[in-house]
């Protein structure tokens, strides 16, 4: 009995372990990056012993951060209830997964080209979208993979760039930090060095601060990077 015991909490500990580190740290937040024997051994672990889709996970996941504890949150005990999330967990991971909001990702250009030339290529609903340059009027071309069956929405994420400041009363939508860098390694590329710091300082301490924060943002709002189609 006692051995039982063991082995059941010996797999379990394995189990948390693999999805803490596999699916929330490496596969959905990109915060650490293991061997690919020791990813795979731990993605293999996981769908023996639970049945877990790694892509569908992510997506659910990285869905909760975008509304988190908030309507849209798809496994909150804030909007679903304490109980309905201990009885129900598998359901509130499941349910969305149905639908292909949560499981369209980017393919990379290999693979897309390694797919499209297949003698057979696959047809149904896309998963995976490529940029594939642009077209005459400028406008971005965009392929899909499975070659959709239908007609379809494709829902992205956009950002509008700000309009250009006219009032003293209007305030930038980005860091305040890279605009002063900026502006003052202009300032002295323009009117000379200020007797410590030269000009060509000034702009790498400006590029340096800008992808910093660009950087930041990205690790904020990884759902930004992802595609979505009904």
């Amino acid at each position: 009995m006692m051995l039982i015991i063991l082995i059941t909490l010996l797999m379990t500990h394995m189990t948390i372990t693999s999805v803490t580190l596999y699916l929330h740290r490496e596969q959905s937040h990109k915060s650490v990056k293991f061997h690919p024997v020791v990813s795979h051994l731990m993605r293999l672990w996981l769908w023996l012993t639970t049945g877990m889709n790694t892509r569908q996970w992510v997506a659910v996941h990285r869905r909760h951060h975008q509304s988190t504890d908030q309507p849209g949150d798809p496994h909150s005990p804030h909007v679903f209830g304490l109980l309905t999330e201990i009885t129900s967990g598998m359901r509130l991971y499941n349910d969305p997964c149905r639908n292909a909001d949560f499981v369209m990702k980017y393919g990379e250009t290999k693979n897309m080209n390694k797919w499209f030339l297949m003698a057979n290529p696959e047809h149904g609903k896309p998963y995976y979208y490529n940029f594939n340059g642009v077209d005459s009027n400028g406008d971005t071309l965009v392929d899909f993979y499975p070659i959709p069956d239908g007609v379809y929405n494709v829902r992205i994420n956009l950002i509008k760039s700000q309009v250009p400041l006219s009032n003293n009363s209007d305030k930038p939508l980005v860091p305040a930090e890279p605009i002063i860098f900026g502006a003052y390694a202009r300032a002295l590329a323009e009117r000379g060095e200020d007797g410590g710091l030269a000009s060509s300082e000034a702009y790498q301490l400006y590029k340096s601060s800008l992808a910093d924060f660009v950087a930041i943002e990205a690790n904020h709002y990884p759902e930004e990077l992802e595609w979505s189609a009904d």
